[in-house]
């Protein structure tokens, strides 16, 4: 969990705990309830517990998948599958696709339809109070200060689903861009600090490339490193439909709005040339605001309290989430995915349909349940 940064509010609390299991209290104060939480990596720790939260630590099933498959819940314990990774890595980093033969309860991923919703962050609307004491954004040029075209920052060079680096290869070669991070020329530490924030807001656009074709994987890329940023975010990984469901309208540049990749860069320097064109992608200012969830914090833990009891089990290999990418987890992933396979693929590859995603009823029930933000 130290090594983790999506779980560094987590280990803030059980860093302090002296016994061996790293057992802690915490108070959820919105249920009046205090949680007894223990840290475990063995299916011998579940015994005697209510609740078992597991995939928090997505390696952690090495070892321990032949046991957690052939196990069954005690009488009244509820099982969680937790995760803010997509179904292809946390089979990739296992090397084992009998992960979708794990047992569950309820869910807790980055899609709305799990029990519990886990979002990287999500747009707020403003009341009509709040929208009257609101700076005019239309009166902002979000443009001035800026000095260059766009920027990357990526940490996962190995882990990739679809061919990114041909198309990042590419779009380069028409649009100049900075790479930052582990895959890139340049070094910005920590990540997720102001010193990287500030260097975001010199450049037009950020390259909010994903690393996997999944349905409402919208991860930080998108959200902090250029929406907080006051940089325009050029998307892909997740349909268009699903970044008009849940980002701020007219936010963002869609990859599979072009057919070719010359289009693209075509459209990114008639924008940034023009302070109209480029302050139109922050009109949403006037109408909203992001909230970040992300890294989640411990309190997370507490939405679980209302879901205890005794349900079906479930098979994660027929869950939505294990099953909203474009491409299965199987097998095949295992093989080395480099340029040269990259390169390849690419050849046959094409992005998302734009129409691609989810039926018109769905999108008015995710639309329903985005109401409770």
């Amino acid at each position: 969990m130290k090594d983790w940064p999506d779980l560094s509010h987590f280990y803030k609390y059980f860093s302090q705990s002296k016994r061996k299991d790293q057992e802690i209290f915490y108070r959820c104060h919105q249920h009046d309830c205090l949680l007894k939480v223990s840290l475990g990596t063995t299916v011998s720790q579940f015994r005697g517990k209510d609740a078992i939260i597991f995939g928090m630590l997505p390696k952690a099933f090495k070892g321990e998948l032949d046991r957690l498959i052939k196990e069954d819940p005690e009488d009244g314990q509820t099982w969680f599958f937790y995760s803010t990774e997509t179904p292809l890595r946390i089979v990739d980093w296992n090397r084992d696709e009998r992960i979708a033969n794990l047992k569950y309860h309820k869910m807790m991923t980055y899609r709305l339809d799990s029990d519990i919703h886990l979002p990287f962050a999500y747009f707020r609307r403003y009341n009509d109070s709040e929208r009257l004491t609101k700076v005019d954004h239309s009166e902002v040029n979000h443009k001035a200060n800026k000095t260059k075209e766009a920027v990357w920052m990526s940490s996962n060079c190995q882990q990739i689903y679809w061919p990114r680096l041909p198309m990042m290869q590419r779009l380069q070669r028409l649009l100049p861009f900075d790479d930052f991070g582990k895959c890139g020329s340049f070094r910005c530490l920590p990540m997720r600090s102001s010193r990287c924030a500030d260097i975001f807001r010199k450049y037009h656009f950020y390259l909010a490339f994903e690393n996997s074709e999944c349905y409402e994987y919208i991860t930080e890329r998108f959200w902090w490193y250029a929406l907080q940023h006051g940089v325009v975010p050029v998307v892909y990984g997740p349909p268009r439909s699903d970044l008009e469901i849940f980002a701020p309208p007219n936010s963002f540049i869609h990859v599979s709005d072009f057919d070719h990749v010359k289009d693209l860069a075509e459209h990114l320097w008639d924008v940034s040339l023009s302070p109209e064109k480029y302050n139109g992608y922050f009109e949403w200012k006037r109408e909203g605001e992001i909230v970040h969830k992300f890294p989640h914090n411990i309190d997370t833990l507490c939405n679980i309290l209302p879901h205890l009891g005794n349900w079906k089990v479930k098979r994660l290999g027929n869950s939505s989430w294990f099953n909203g990418c474009r491409r299965q987890p199987n097998e095949y992933m295992y093989s080395s995915y480099g340029p040269k396979q990259q390169k390849w693929e690419y050849i046959l590859w094409s992005p998302w349909n734009p129409n691609s995603g989810h039926t018109l009823e769905e999108e008015k029930h995710i639309r329903m349940q985005l109401g409770r933000f």
